[in-house]
Order: structure tokens, then C-alpha cells, then sequence
């Protein structure tokens, strides 16, 4: 392999990981999104209902018992009330 074929694969490989790492991070702002708009009331009964779990999980059922939610959070701030 030449020094061209190396640069570009070393490019290539470090172009993957980070469009990986930003997916992990969008997905993060994502479930701390969902917690942020949720009410403390919804959000201590979800808790006390699956116990110590991780807060991605906690989004998920929130997503689950609401199914609509996840279109309330891709509408412009103040037009969702």
C-alpha cells in the first residue's frame, strides 16, 4: 500500500468514528430532551413504577406510554403550549 491509500484510509476510519461519536451524543441530547418536558409527577411514577433504571429507559417508556410525544419535540418551541 502506498502513503496515499494509507492517509486516505486513516481519513476514512476517522471520519466513521466521528460521525459514530455524534450520533452518541444526538441520542443523549435526545433522551435529556424528553426528561426535561416530562413532569416531575409522570417522572417519579415511572421511576417508582420500574425502579433504579437509566434514564434512557425512562425515556422510553415515557415515549411509550405517550406515543405522540416524540412529535411534540420536532415542533418549534412555543407552539406546543
Amino acid at each position: 500500500m502506498n502513503r496515499l491509500s494509507k492517509q486516505c484510509i486513516v481519513f476514512i476510519a476517522g471520519m466513521i468514528s466521528f460521525l459514530y461519536v455524534l450520533g452518541l451524543v444526538g441520542h443523549q441530547d435526545y433522551i435529556e430532551e424528553i426528561l426535561y418536558n416530562m413532569p416531575q409527577e409522570t417522572y417519579d411514577v415511572i421511576v417508582q413504577k420500574l425502579g433504579n433504571v437509566s434514564r434512557s429507559e425512562i425515556a422510553a417508556e415515557y415515549e411509550e406510554e405517550i406515543p405522540e410525544f416524540r412529535f411534540r419535540l420536532k415542533v418549534k418551541a412555543g407552539l406546543t403550549g
